[in-house]
């Protein structure tokens, strides 16, 4: 998620949220998120990826697909036929709509009215190793207080807390997210819940070969990449709600310490899940650096929105182009995943490039310095990324 040029999720992040939000939650996130203690110990490049199940992040995404706060980048930030399916399956079992199905126009309405709420995209991420029930209370104690930022208990809320409360100031925001909160306990009870404990030893499963899969064929072949990027680690939540687009805020990359991801979970055969939810991975990793080859160029996007859509596409061609030169095998799941046609290419990266011999100039140092960065070769004449025969 993404934004300006922040992940999956572009500037701040997969639906992408507003640059002003975005800008905001990314800069927080960057200094004050502290390092998952899985990672802490850790120094060899791959060793501290770790793949876990946060019910809260499970909970927060379901309540978001159901409501069909999609987002407004080139994909939609939750899998749509995942509420489709939700609702198919409580009507089977002879189950009344819950209050979050029920009242899922107004708080939709909500959203879409308020660019602040694109904040919610983000949410489980902050919240990150939080129970269930203490993100939830952090989040009412935000609604509850009018002005300001509480101060809930334990090390896990605080920080999501402050980020939520920093961006929903107003007191009509934070009613709104008040009544969200209080329909998201009450979908966890009658919907989450009882289906994570029917689910429980299948998702155990999923996420060992998860881990297992991700360490064992892709760290190897994106080292280094994963290394410059100062990417040692992360802690990862796959999550069934989610689309193609995932979530992604950067820890310190001095340390290589305090990554947090997020992707989704197809439904499909266990190796189709697998293969489409790390490609999500890869794609979500690169918006580190997409934000790094864009930031000279920020200044001559024709607006954010146009800054944020690009920043999307490329970090879709740069998981490409990584797999491409470092892990063909994979590249074809990738492909898939992101409906890029067998061949390659996925199109270009401003939405008009040939609108004028500006934008199809920004097109051309857009690709150069996104390839530049690939190569980890400071000599735009040189790559050891495999040069790409297509035009794109």
């Amino acid at each position: 998620m993404h934004g300006a040029i922040e992940s999956g999720t572009g500037a701040a992040g997969a639906g992408r949220a507003p640059f002003a939000v975005t800008t905001f939650v990314i800069s927080l996130a960057l200094w004050c998120v502290p390092a998952p203690a899985p990672l802490a110990a850790q120094s060899e490049v791959g060793a501290g990826w770790t793949f876990v199940d946060e019910p809260f992040a499970d909970l927060r995404f379901h309540g978001l697909a159901v409501v069909g706060f999609y987002g407004f980048g080139p994909m939609p930030l939750y899998d749509p036929a995942y509420a489709i399916a939700v609702g198919r399956d409580r009507e089977a079992r002879g189950k009344r709509p819950t209050s979050l199905q029920r009242e899922r126009g107004r708080f939709l309405g909500a959203f879409q009215a308020d660019e602040a709420f694109e904040v919610l995209h983000f949410v489980p991420l902050y919240f990150e190793g939080a129970s269930t029930t203490d993100a939830l209370d952090a989040l009412r104690a935000v609604a509850d207080q009018p002005d300001g930022t509480p101060t809930p208990r334990g090390l896990h809320t605080r920080f999501g807390a402050a980020a939520v409360a920093a961006v929903l100031e107003g007191r009509a925001e934070r009613a709104t997210l008040g009544d969200f909160v209080d329909a998201l306990r009450t979908e966890w009870r009658a919907e989450v819940a009882p289906r994570r404990q029917r689910t429980r030893e299948a998702r155990r499963a999923l996420l060992e070969r998860l881990a297992t899969t991700w360490r064992r064929e892709y760290v190897p072949l994106l080292s280094d990449f994963l290394r410059r990027e100062g990417l040692k680690g992360a802690v990862v939540m796959p999550v069934p709600a989610l689309g193609a687009e995932g979530r992604f805020v950067p820890g310190n990359r001095a340390t290589g310490q305090g990554n947090i991801a997020a992707v989704g979970l197809p439904r499909g055969e266990p190796g189709e899940v697998v293969s489409a939810a790390l490609s999500s991975l890869v794609r979500e990793i690169c918006f580190t650096a997409v934000r790094e080859a864009f930031a000279p160029f920020e200044k001559r996007f024709r607006d954010r929105y146009q800054a944020s859509r690009a920043s999307d596409r490329a970090a879709t061609r740069c998981g490409e182009l990584l797999l491409e030169s470092r892990a063909p095998e994979r590249l074809a799941a990738y492909r898939a995943r992101f409906d890029i046609p067998p061949g390659g290419g996925s199109g270009t990266l401003l939405e008009a490039p040939a609108g004028g011999s500006d934008a199809a100039a920004l097109e051309a140092e857009l690709n150069q310095a996104l390839r530049r960065i690939l190569s980890f070769d400071p000599d735009p004449g040189r790559t050891t990324v495999r040069p790409d025969r297509r035009q794109r």
